[in-house]
C-alpha cells in the first residue's frame, strides 16, 4: 500500500462545505431535526443498575454505556470515548478487547457503541438498519406471489400517473445545485422553481394466470431498497400477496426530478450535509410521496388489466452513429452494444396500449432549476408522437434504463440547446424504431416469472486479501475499507498496457460519512430476476457499465445456457450502490452485430476493461474492483433460483430494506386568497404570431396546494359554436403543460402570494385559428382548512401567420441577377433571465424549429417544401427594376464555423441591368403557410 494525502483533501472539503451553512440566505424555512430530539442511536431499555450483570446473546440487548462480551454473554462497560469524531479511539480498545467488534464500533455521547453490519447481528425478528442499529422487521414474508392457479390468456395493464410532489422540491442528481435552507421543500440544494413537463409514474402490469409482474418507472435519479420495499408492503395492503419478487422499480436517471427519498446519514450521525453530494437530505414526506406515486402507479395499471397482446423484439445496430447516446468511459476501449429493447402491449385488435423501451444513456443535459426528465423524457415523448401519428391514439411510452452507468445521452449533434435537444433525440429515436416497433408480432400466450434476490456486502464475501482494499494511515481496523470505499484516487487511464494497482491507491472510506458506522444504504442489496416467455431480464442495483453488463449476459449463457440474444440488464433498479463497474472482463467479443469493440476482449490486456482503469466511473464506485464479479455472481443466483436450478447462495440473505420513520413534520402550506387565486396577471396579446414566444402568469395558490406538481394550464381552440374545445397534440395527448409544450414556473409576488407562469411558443406550421388558455388548480382554503380548485380562463387571442421571415446576405451576382439568403428567425438557446423574485423567468426558445439546424443559427426556408414567393423590386435612380426569373435552392453550407449546415438563397434575374452606386431593394418573401416577411434596405452595388 501506499499513502495518500485524499483524506487531508477531504478534510479540507469537509471544513469547506461545512463553512458552507453561515453564508447563504435563505427564501423560506428549513427543514431540520427538531434539536430536542434525543439521540435514538443507543438503545435505552437496560436493566435496572443494581441487578447485576445483563445477560445478552445480542448488543442491542445491552444498555446505554455497556457492551455484549458474547464470550462471557453478559453486558459489560463499554470503553470510553470523546466526540463522535474521536470514534478511531473506539476502534483501538476494541481491537484489544474483541476484534471483531472494531469493525462496527463508533463513539455516541463519549461512549463506544458496537453497532450491526449484518441482521445476524441482530435478535431474531429484527433487521439491522438505521445505520447499524437493530429494529423490529415489521414487514411479512409469505412468498405468496401475486396470480392465481390456471394459466391463462395473457392479460396486460398500463398505468400513467402523475407524480406526487410539489414544485420547489429539491432535485437529485448534482451536488452542483448545492445551497443551504434555499426554500421550504430544500434543505443542502436549490429548490426547483419550475418544470418542463409533468412528471410520470408509468407501469406495466402483466398475468398470465398464474403470475402477475408489475413493472414501474419513473423519473428520478434512481430507487432504492427501502423504496421497493415500501412499495411492495404497500401492494401487499391491498392484495394480500408477497410482491417482492414480482415488482420492478425503476429509475430513468434523469438528474431533474424530485429528490429527498435516499435514506443518506444526516444529522449528528454526518460529518457535513450528505445531500450536498447531489440528492439533498432524507425527507420522510418527500420518501411517502414517491411511495405513494409509485404505488398508485401499480395499482392503476393492476386496475387495468385486460386481455391483451404483447411482443418483445431487440434492435440490433440502432445508435452506430451515436446520436442517441455514446460511451463515456473513456477509460476503456469503446464498449457500446447499440441495442434496443422493445415490448409493446396491444389489445385483442391490436391497437397498442403501452410500450416499453431500454437502452443504456444517462439524464444529464439539464443542471437548471425546471424539473424534466432531460433526454430519457424526449425519447419516451418523441416515439409517443410518432406511435399518435400512426395509430391516431395516445400510447404511452416508458423508459427502463440499461447500462446507462458509462453511456451520456446525445441529441446535440446538430448544435440544438436546452430543451431542444430532448425533441430532436426523441426524433432520432423515432425514426430509428418505429418501423420494428409497429411490425412486431404479438401473441396471446405468454409466461412469467420472477425472483428476487437480497445479499449482504461484506468486505469478507468478496475476496480482496489483506491490503488490496485498505489504505495505509486509515484509522480504521488494519487500514480495511470494510464498509465500502468511494472517490477512489483513480484517475482516468486510457493506456489498456497500465492499470492501478489494489491497495496502491487512496480512498474514502464510506466510514467516513457516518463517523465508522456501517452505512445501511451500501451493506446490502437486491437483484432480481425476471421471466417474460423466452426473454430473460436481470436488474442490477445502480449505474451499470456495458462491460458488466456483457459480463451478467455472458455468466447466464455460461452458467445456465441463456442466448445472450435473449437477454437483457436493467440498471437503476431495486436499489442504488452507486457506480458498478467490471472486475476484469476477458473472453470473446460480444456477439451483437452493432457492438463498438474492435476485436476480442482477449486481445487486450488483462484489467483493460476494468475498475482499475479508474475515471469518475471507477472513482464513484462504493466496494472496489471485485464488487464487478460479486454482482455477476448474485445474477446468475437469481436467474438460478428462478429457474429452479439447484443454486447455493453463497452470501448471507437479509430482510428486506426498512428505515425506522423519522418523525420529521411535514411542509406547511399557507392559505391563498379566495377572491385573487385564478386572477390572471400577464393576459396572452389579441394576436400572436407564429413562434412568437408568450408569457402568462397568474395568481394560484400554494405550491403544496397545488401539488400534483403545478396547477395545469392548456390550450383551447373556438369550435366555430360560440365554444371552445381542448386541443390534442400529435401524439394525441391533450394539450398542457403535463406535455414538452410549456414551461410552468413559480415565484412570489410583492406580497408574498403565489404565481405561476407559463412560457409558450409554437412552430411555423401551427393551425391558425382563435384561441384561449384554460388554468385550473387548487389553493388552501384558510376557512375550511381544505385543498380548494379554482380555474380560470384567459382573454382568446388569434394565431396568425408570422411576419418575421428574413432575408439577408444580398449579393450582387452580375449587372442582372443578385442573391438572398431566405430564412426563419434563429431559435436562440433559452436562458433564465429574470429578477430575484422570478429568477425562473425565461427568454429564447425552447421549441426544437429545424432537425439539422444548430440554435442561434437562422433556419432556412426550404426549397422544396416550404418556400412559396419571392417578389418585389429593386429601384436604382429613376428605374425600377423587376423579376424576371427567381430559382431557389437550399444547399449545406458552414456557417459560423459549423459544417453541413443547410441554407437557402434565392437567385434572381432581373429585367434589366443595374449599374454601379446605391440601389434600393424592396423585397417580399412567403412560405407555403402564410408566413412572410420583407425587407426595404439601400445598399451599395459594386459590380463584379
Amino acid at each position: 500500500m501506499r499513502s495518500s494525502n485524499l483524506p487531508h483533501l477531504l478534510a479540507a472539503l469537509i471544513i469547506a462545505l461545512a463553512g458552507l451553512t453561515a453564508c447563504s440566505e435563505p427564501d423560506g424555512p428549513a427543514d431540520t431535526p427538531d434539536a430536542t430530539d434525543e439521540d435514538t442511536d443507543i438503545n435505552d431499555v437496560g436493566p435496572d443498575a443494581d441487578a447485576g450483570p445483563q445477560s445478552c446473546e445480542f448488543q442491542s440487548e445491552c444498555a446505554p454505556g455497556t457492551y455484549c462480551d458474547t464470550e462471557a454473554g453478559e453486558c459489560v462497560p463499554a470503553p470510553e470515548c470523546g466526540r463522535r469524531d474521536q470514534w478511531a479511539s473506539c476502534v483501538n480498545a476494541f481491537a484489544e478487547i474483541a476484534p471483531d467488534l472494531a469493525r462496527r464500533t463508533s463513539c455516541i455521547e463519549s461512549t463506544c457503541v458496537v453497532h450491526c453490519a449484518l441482521d445476524s447481528h441482530c435478535p431474531a425478528g429484527n433487521v439491522c438498519t438505521d445505520n447499524g442499529n437493530c429494529l423490529p422487521f415489521t414487514g411479512e414474508l409469505t412468498g405468496e406471489h401475486p396470480g392465481g392457479d390456471t394459466p391463462a390468456p395473457l392479460q396486460a395493464g398500463v398505468a400513467n400517473v402523475l407524480m406526487k410532489f410539489p414544485i420547489g422540491l429539491s432535485m437529485g442528481g448534482y451536488g452542483s445545485r448545492a445551497a443551504f435552507n434555499a426554500g421550504r421543500y430544500a434543505e443542502s440544494l436549490r429548490p426547483s422553481r419550475g418544470q418542463m413537463h409533468g412528471l410520470y409514474a408509468r407501469g406495466l402490469a402483466l398475468d398470465d394466470g398464474t403470475r402477475q409482474l408489475v413493472l414501474l418507472r419513473a423519473p428520478i435519479i434512481f430507487p432504492s431498497g427501502a423504496l421497493h420495499e415500501a412499495v411492495a408492503r404497500r401492494l401487499q395492503e391491498e392484495t394480500g400477496r408477497d410482491w417482492r419478487s414480482s415488482l420492478v422499480l425503476s429509475g430513468t436517471h434523469t438528474h431533474s426530478g424530485p429528490g429527498r427519498h435516499w435514506h443518506l446519514p444526516a444529522g449528528e450521525e454526518a460529518p457535513i450535509p450528505l445531500g450536498t453530494l447531489g440528492t439533498d437530505e432524507f425527507h420522510q414526506e418527500a420518501f411517502d410521496w414517491l411511495t405513494d406515486s409509485f404505488t398508485e402507479a401499480a395499482l392503476a395499471a393492476l386496475d387495468d388489466l385486460a386481455p391483451a397482446r404483447m411482443g418483445w423484439d431487440v434492435v440490433e445496430s440502432f445508435d452506430v452513429d451515436d446520436v442517441i447516446s455514446s460511451d463515456r468511459w473513456g477509460a476503456t476501449p469503446a464498449f457500446d452494444d447499440n441495442r434496443v429493447l422493445m415490448l409493446r402491449v396491444d389489445d385483442l385488435d391490436g391497437n397498442p396500449r403501452g410500450v416499453l423501451v431500454s437502452f443504456g444513456s444517462h439524464g444529464t443535459h439539464n443542471s437548471g432549476d425546471y424539473m424534466t426528465g432531460d433526454a430519457l423524457a424526449g425519447v419516451e415523448r418523441g416515439l409517443e408522437k410518432a406511435l399518435g401519428q400512426h395509430y391516431d391514439r395516445h400510447v404511452p411510452v416508458m423508459y427502463f434504463n440499461q447500462n446507462g452507468g458509462t453511456m451520456s445521452p446525445r441529441g446535440d449533434r446538430y448544435g440544438h440547446r436546452g430543451p431542444q435537444i430532448f425533441e430532436r433525440i426523441g426524433e432520432h429515436f423515432a425514426e430509428r424504431v418505429i418501423e420494428p416497433l409497429t411490425q412486431m408480432e404479438t401473441t396471446t400466450e405468454w409466461s412469467f416469472n420472477g425472483h428476487t434476490q437480497r445479499f449482504s456486502i461484506q468486505v469478507d464475501d468478496l475476496g480482496y486479501e489483506p491490503g488490496e482494499f485498505a489504505m495505509e494511515n486509515s484509522p480504521t481496523h488494519e487500514g480495511e475499507f470494510y464498509h465500502g470505499a468511494f472517490q477512489c484516487d483513480l484517475p482516468e487511464d486510457d493506456d489498456p498496457s497500465t492499470h492501478a494497482e489494489p491497495g496502491e491507491f487512496g480512498c474514502m472510506g464510506i466510514h467516513q460519512i457516518a463517523f465508522h458506522r456501517p452505512v445501511t444504504l451500501f451493506g446490502k442489496s437486491q437483484v432480481t430476476a425476471l421471466q417474460l416467455n423466452d426473454l430473460t431480464i436481470v436488474t442490477m442495483p445502480g449505474e451499470l457499465a456495458m462491460e458488466l453488463g456483457w459480463d451478467i449476459q455472458r455468466a447466464l449463457r455460461d452458467a445456465w445456457g441463456i442466448d445472450p440474444f435473449n437477454s437483457f440488464t436493467w440498471g437503476y433498479a431495486q436499489d442504488h450502490l452507486l457506480y458498478l463497474s467490471p472486475t476484469n472482463v476477458r473472453g470473446e467479443r460480444p456477439p451483437f452485430p452493432g457492438h463498438s469493440l474492435v476485436g476480442d476482449l482477449d486481445d487486450y490486456p488483462d484489467f483493460t476493461f476494468s475498475f482499475l482503469q479508474g475515471g469518475y466511473e471507477a472513482q464513484m464506485g462504493t466496494w472496489g474492483y471485485k464488487f464487478g464479479d460479486y454482482l455477476v455472481d448474485r445474477a446468475v443466483e437469481a436467474v438460478g433460483i428462478m429457474r429452479g436450478e439447484d443454486v447455493t447462495v453463497s452470501v448471507p440473505v437479509p430482510l428486506p430494506d426498512e428505515f425506522a420513520p423519522t418523525g420529521q413534520p411535514n411542509f406547511p402550506m399557507d392559505p391563498s386568497d379566495p377572491d385573487d387565486v385564478g386572477r390572471i396577471i400577464d393576459q396572452p396579446p389579441a394576436q400572436v404570431e407564429r413562434r412568437q414566444p408568450i408569457d402568462i402568469t397568474w395568481r394560484g395558490g400554494d405550491p403544496g396546494a397545488e401539488m400534483f406538481q403545478a396547477p395545469r394550464i392548456a390550450l383551447e381552440r373556438a369550435d366555430g359554436e360560440g365554444g371552445f374545445e381542448p386541443v390534442l397534440l400529435p401524439s394525441r395527448a391533450p394539450y398542457d403543460n403535463r406535455e414538452s409544450v410549456f414551461m410552468t414556473r413559480i415565484r412570489q409576488g410583492e406580497d408574498d402570494a403565489w404565481e405561476w407562469g407559463a412560457y409558450w411558443e409554437e412552430t411555423k406550421d401551427f393551425p391558425l385559428g382563435t384561441y384561449r388558455f384554460l388554468i385550473e388548480g387548487h389553493y388552501l382554503n384558510a376557512d375550511s382548512g381544505e385543498r380548494t380548485p379554482y380555474s380560470a380562463t384567459t382573454n382568446t387571442f388569434e394565431i396568425v401567420p408570422s411576419t418575421a421571415m428574413t432575408i439577408d446576405q444580398i449579393e450582387v451576382l452580375s449587372p442582372t441577377t443578385f442573391s438572398a439568403r431566405l430564412a426563419y428567425p434563429a431559435a436562440g438557446e433559452v436562458l433564465t433571465s429574470g429578477p430575484a423574485g422570478d429568477r425562473a423567468k425565461l427568454i429564447g426558445s425552447f421549441r426544437m424549429h429545424h432537425p439539422e439546424v444548430a440554435a442561434g443559427l437562422p433556419i432556412p426556408v426550404m426549397a422544396d417544401t416550404e418556400f412559396n414567393t419571392f417578389t418585389g423590386e429593386v429601384r436604382q435612380g429613376e428605374s425600377a427594376l423587376n423579376f424576371t426569373e427567381v430559382t431557389v435552392s437550399t444547399e449545406l453550407e458552414t456557417v459560423e464555423g459549423r459544417s453541413n449546415v443547410p441554407v437557402t438563397r434565392v437567385i434572381v434575374t432581373l429585367d434589366g441591368a443595374l449599374s454601379e452606386g446605391e440601389a434600393d431593394f424592396d423585397l417580399q418573401l412567403t412560405d407555403t403557410l402564410s408566413n412572410n416577411g420583407e425587407l426595404l434596405t439601400t445598399l451599395s452595388v459594386d459590380l463584379p
